[in-house]
């Protein structure tokens, strides 16, 4: 039986290791903003390989928002807590925390 790691037991509890992408660096390279717009848009993760190996990931943010959140419980408390002020209007603009720069 093989041992997982952390982040991958979790990426399996989120349904998300079903079919992963994999991607060469020098493809990652040449097509970062498409690729990026395509993680934009499905939610899910590619796995960047070098020389045939895995060396990284990269994630959907919302993706890897539900992975923080099933490894921290205050994360998901802070994160509901910021989008509930946003809403509410109680946040600060660059201007009006830094002013004219």
């Amino acid at each position: 039986m093989a041992v997982l790691d952390s982040c991958t037991l979790v990426m399996y509890t989120l349904g998300v290791m079903s079919n992963p992408t994999v991607i060469q660096t020098a493809t990652l390279r040449e097509n970062l903003s498409q690729i990026i717009d395509t993680l934009s848009e499905e939610k899910g993760f590619m796995v960047v390989t070098r020389k045939g190996k895995p060396v990284s990931a990269l994630v959907n943010i919302d993706t890897f928002e539900d992975m923080l959140a099933k490894t921290s419980s205050s994360y998901l408390k802070d994160i509901r807590e910021a989008r509930r002020e946003y809403k509410d209007g109680n946040f600060l603009t660059h201007k009006k925390l830094f002013g004219e720069v």
